[in-house]
């Protein structure tokens, strides 16, 4: 699968109501279609927070990590939604947010601080399993990840 197929396996699309329009968005075949009024669209973002090399003098401010929760508990945007610290030997830790795009993740992780201590790189991911694969297969669309 080329990159582009990667790129499409990738994307997660869905709709929250309560926000702003948004531009028209071409579909697969280029045709460009108006976003109902109130619509938002937002993706599923992974985000692979890495500890940052530094000096252990650096000072940062108090993460405000029970703000973060409020805000997304009550639908903000961007919505974080879980994190995961995979083991003791890995200072790794992964986060699945939503949101309209990284930009939003990035401004909402330095304004509330989380895990200011890491370089965050925010990736588009889309969800899918074998519930997927199976419909993908009795709908004759098998060999092909799901859109």
């Amino acid at each position: 699968m080329g990159v582009a197929g990667v790129a499409d396996a990738a994307r997660r699309v869905v709709g929250t109501i309560d926000a702003p329009a948004r531009r028209p968005r071409p579909d697969r075949a280029g045709a460009i279609h108006e976003m109902p009024k109130g619509v938002n669209i937002l993706a599923r973002y992974l985000v692979d927070h890495t500890p940052r090399p530094e000096e252990e003098t650096a000072v940062r401010p108090p993460s405000r990590m029970a703000e973060l929760a409020r805000a997304s508990a009550a639908g903000a945007t961007p919505r974080w939604l879980r994190t995961w610290s995979p083991d003791v030997h890995d200072d790794r830790i992964f986060s699945l947010w939503e949101a309209e795009n990284a930009a939003q993740i990035q401004a909402a992780l330095a304004r509330y601080g989380f895990l200011n201590n890491m370089d965050a790189l925010p990736l588009l991911v889309k969800e899918w399993g074998p519930d997927e694969i199976l419909a993908a297969e009795a709908s004759g669309e098998s060999g092909t990840l799901p859109k």
